[in-house]
């Protein structure tokens, strides 16, 4: 098998691993506990949030648990808003978990606009000035986009910032970030962490008011310390890692390249981050290729891992490009991790030769694309 989706979920490396497993042999106890088996425990939980807090370049005291990213978003987001009057600022390309968080705030929504991913923050200067809560993500997790976030500190200086890191956190260093005063949310399964565990980074001033007692009701102490040993490596990993992904990315682009001269890649090149690839096959729909590709022994998505089954192409794909909707039905999304090997991506591409070759050619696919739009507006 040819894993090519670390954008839902990376692989968990034998440290992490092995750094839970000997937490649940040796510091079993409930952390909220004073006898000792709950301080040992304690002890392994404040070490792992120690090492998230490193890779976020944050003091300890900042950091605070949750399930996943997206319940991290949400109090994210409701910070702001019980702090500021105003309206929300997004992109229509974020994660569902976001739009969903959006549409349930009870305020009233800025679109800010982003062709083929490009956020533009000068273009929407006046919007992001009188936004209470600014969401966006730094890289795109479908089209593999990145955000000059510092354009849009600057642009909305006294709103709340929230940046959605989990898809950046294994690629970019994430510690200039503080110096925005953002909050920043990331994830432990896209770092080779256990699912079960995220956390967002709050601003000095916020979290010395937000206690944080009640976060081991909704966080796995267990997963917390699979996701700080996973921090752990990525920090230590740092350029080589990220350097290595961008090369592989690049490779894979060049090789599918060769082998489907009409593929088109969305996402402006401009912006593009490298470990996440976003490509349409005119004429062949997304749902078929991704079938026939996993039947092949290449795993590779349609966008997001939440993306409804019943839904034949992407809304992120779509939004990005209004005018060209035949892209969200064909689109489809590879992501390398740092395992990726130059075989696995030279016989990724093979395959995908081979797979195209049989599979059946649909021309027009704008009654599908319609249905995409629809369902993303």
């Amino acid at each position: 098998m040819i894993y090519l989706d670390h954008a839902a979920l990376a692989p968990m490396p034998a440290a992490v691993v092995g750094a839970m497993t000997d937490a649940a042999r040796d510091a079993w106890g409930n952390p909220d506990s004073v006898h000792a088996a709950g301080r040992r425990a304690r002890a392994r939980l404040e070490q792992a949030r120690a090492e998230i807090a490193a890779l976020l370049g944050a003091p300890p005291g900042e950091i605070r648990l949750a399930t996943r990213g997206g319940q991290a978003l949400e109090r994210a987001i409701r910070l702001g808003l019980e702090r500021r009057a105003g309206a929300l600022a997004l992109t229509p390309l974020e994660h569902p978990s976001i739009l969903r968080i959006a549409e349930r705030a009870g305020r009233p929504m800025t679109w800010l606009p982003a062709r083929a991913g490009r956020v533009d923050a000068a273009a929407s200067a006046t919007a992001l000035r009188h936004a209470a809560v600014v969401v966006v993500s730094a890289l795109n997790h479908e089209l593999g986009t990145l955000v000059d976030l510092a354009a849009v500190r600057a642009a909305a200086p006294q709103a709340w910032l929230v940046v959605d890191a989990v898809q950046a956190a294994p690629w970019i260093d994430l510690r200039p970030l503080r110096a925005l005063d953002a909050i920043v949310v990331v994830a432990a399964q896209k770092l080779g962490g256990p699912p079960g565990a995220a956390a967002l980074r709050l601003p000095e001033t916020v979290a010395a008011a937000e206690r944080a007692e009640a976060e081991l009701e909704s966080a796995s102490w267990l997963a917390a310390i699979g996701f700080g040993e996973a921090c752990r490596l990525a920090r230590l990993g740092g350029d080589g890692r990220r350097a290595p992904a961008r090369r592989q990315g690049e490779r894979l682009r060049d090789g599918i390249r060769a082998v489907r001269p009409d593929a088109v890649f969305n996402g402006a090149p401009e912006s593009w981050g490298g470990p996440i690839l976003n490509v349409s096959f005119p004429g062949y729909a997304a749902t078929e290729v991704t079938g026939a590709l996993d039947l092949a022994g290449v795993c590779v998505a349609r966008g997001s891992a939440c993306l409804r089954r019943t839904t034949p192409g992407s809304p992120v794909v779509a939004a990005a490009y209004p005018d060209d909707p035949w892209r969200a039905v064909t689109a489809t999304r590879w992501s390398v991790g740092v395992e990726t090997t130059d075989d696995q991506i030279d016989r990724a591409c093979a395959t995908l030769a081979r797979v195209l070759a049989v599979l059946p050619f649909r021309g027009d696919l704008a009654p599908a694309a319609r249905f995409t739009q629809a369902v993303s507006s």
